[in-house]
């Protein structure tokens, strides 16, 4: 059995009660790891399926647009994030 390997990104509006879609991510891949911060989503690692990835991404909700970051040292794949404020 494959993964589906999609670019899609979607938000759940809980005063609405439906699910709306956002701009589709830059690179196509599942397995991502994400994290949301203070009106931004990060997406790192993940695979397009044939090997994982080490890209880092930010959706910024407020324009609307994904903005590439600087990759991560090693290729993640199924992995998890979080923020911690020291």
């Amino acid at each position: 059995m494959s993964a589906i390997v999609l670019r899609s990104v979607e938000r759940f509006d809980p005063h609405l009660g439906h699910w709306e879609d956002l701009a589709p991510m830059p690179q196509r891949r599942h397995g991502v790891a994400a994290a949301a911060l203070e009106g931004q989503l990060w997406v790192c690692g993940g695979s397009y399926g044939r090997q994982d990835v080490r890209t880092v991404e930010v959706y910024d909700v407020d324009t609307f647009a994904w903005v590439q970051m600087p990759s991560m040292h090693m290729p993640r794949n199924c992995a998890s994030m979080a923020f911690v404020r020291f």
